[in-house]
């Protein structure tokens, strides 16, 4: 699987349940690459999945092929000239999106730089964001949401990819779970997960959600033919860890009495 797959898992899932299993499709999307290096790779995917919703294996790899090689007809896509979008650069994509398709099939423009679009060209697309004729889909793409005008950002929905730092902090998850069956090995690495885990109230409590969400996913993947109660103990003590980080602990203490927990449990195996 291409790397980009594994790093924006979560944007990918989100693609497959609402764009492709619901197909529940926004008129309008932004999205919010956080400096991702190969959010351009995301954007096509997301763009083929669209394209390709209910097509024949023969047509909708035909449509593939077009975007890979930028041969899509009804796919426009706007890059500021110098600091800005310009106002005509929008006039020119809402002219030719309000005709009809040739290819019987949706019509998508994408704004890349959307934090480039000044109070003129905004105002220019504003109405055909807000109302664009049937089968027509904007994708804005900008780094960071809260330098898009918030005319724009309101009516779409707005996704969001993964950061270094947040990538970075998924792989020491991942880690950390694989550890939580053995928990002897956190001890050996206990200063190393203090700092990128449990450094602050807030990053604890995030990690600690995002291993309790992990751990009811292969919960739930497990129960299908057996009952994990090792596992069902492990996730009740991240639970309840999660509800000492309300009050105002010494994250040290914290983290030391949570292995130990651990450590409680695997001694009872």
């Amino acid at each position: 699987m291409d790397t980009f797959y594994e790093e924006q898992k979560d944007f990918f899932s989100y693609v497959k349940k609402s764009i492709i299993q619901n197909k529940k499709l926004s008129h309008a999307y932004l999205i919010e690459t956080h400096s991702y290096l190969n959010y351009w790779l995301v954007v096509k995917e997301m763009i083929k999945e669209i394209l390709t919703i209910d097509l024949e294996e023969q047509e909708s790899n035909k449509i593939r092929f077009q975007v890979d090689h930028d041969s899509y007809s009804d796919l426009e896509i706007v890059n500021p000239e110098g600091s800005y979008i310009k106002k005509e650069q929008l006039i020119y994509i809402e002219n030719k999106f309000s005709k009809k398709s040739m290819l019987d099939n949706k019509m998508i423009y994408v704004i890349n730089g959307a934090d480039k679009l000044n109070q003129s060209s905004a105002n220019t697309i504003l109405k055909f964001l807000e109302e664009p004729p049937e089968s027509i889909i904007a994708i804005l793409i900008t780094d960071n949401k809260y330098n898009v005008i918030d005319t724009i950002v309101s009516r779409c929905q707005c996704l969001s990819l993964k950061n270094k730092e947040s990538l970075e902090q998924d792989t020491d998850i991942e880690e950390f779970i694989k550890k939580m069956e053995q928990p002897k090995r956190l001890l050996i690495d206990y200063d190393y997960y203090l700092e990128k885990l449990f450094s602050s109230n807030s990053i604890a409590q995030e990690s600690l959600q995002k291993i309790e969400e992990r751990l009811s996913i292969k919960l739930k993947e497990t129960m299908e033919e057996t009952c994990d109660y090792h596992l069902m103990k492990i996730i009740k003590i991240v639970d309840e860890n999660l509800e000492r980080l309300q009050y105002n602990v010494n994250l040290k203490l914290f983290f030391t009495n949570f292995i130990f927990h651990l450590l409680e449990v695997d001694s009872n195996v």
